[in-house]
């Protein structure tokens, strides 16, 4: 019975380490997305900085621009394309934790149950000592 609580105990441990590591990859994710959002505002004040500088140059600078942006658009696909690829990681790390924690109390009833049946009958063989039955 002790094995099984020292189970439940290490089972649990790994779930708040697991709901820790949750909480380390939501932190990183939106760091992350906090500093692509930055470089991309100044990439664009850059641009903007450049476009307004001189007029004889405004072609040459429209197209590094639109090249810019389109190096930005496929930077932002790229990290949407990750970031739902850290969701869907996430999301499967807590199905598995709901599922852990539905074995869990399964267990927790059967150790119970097992119990409960050893205690009833430990008491009704005493029963039957002590009266002759």
């Amino acid at each position: 019975m002790q094995n099984l609580e020292v189970r439940i105990d290490n089972v649990e441990d790994d779930i708040k380490e697991i709901n820790l590591d949750l909480r380390e990859i939501k932190k990183d994710i939106q760091e992350q997305d906090n500093k692509f959002e930055k470089r991309i505002e100044e990439k664009f004040k850059e641009f903007e900085a450049k476009l307004d500088r001189s007029e004889a140059s405004q072609n040459v600078r429209t197209e590094k621009t639109l090249d810019a942006l389109a190096a930005i658009k496929d930077s932002l696909h790229s990290q949407e394309i990750t970031n739902l690829n850290l969701k869907n990681s996430i999301n499967a790390m807590e199905r598995d934790r709901k599922e852990e924690k539905q074995e869990r109390n399964k267990l927790k009833w059967g150790v119970y149950g097992m119990g409960f049946t050893l205690g009833g009958t430990l008491i009704w063989s005493f029963i039957r000592i002590q009266f002759g039955l």
